[in-house]
């Protein structure tokens, strides 16, 4: 079963006003496992943002520098 199926059913399950405790139990500590795998794909999504970002802000000196000799990078946009 794949882990959205898993997700959805466990939610499908929490929202159905018939599930037993002792499952819902069990349900929540499952989409809070989804939850904490979620946090963490965001948290490593920002880091290699922040990269790309800093790489991009590299390349748009360079070609600056390379465009405009004896122009100053930091003062570029």
């Amino acid at each position: 079963m794949s882990s959205r199926r898993a997700l959805l059913e466990a939610t499908d399950r929490l929202d159905a006003d018939d599930t037993p405790v002792e499952e819902r139990e069990e349900l929540l500590a499952r989409v809070r496992g989804f939850e904490e795998v979620a946090q963490q794909r965001v948290a490593d999504l920002r880091t290699q943002l922040a990269r790309a970002e800093e790489f991009a802000d590299t390349l748009r000196r360079r070609l600056i520098k390379a465009e405009v000799p004896g122009a100053d990078p930091l003062r570029a946009g």
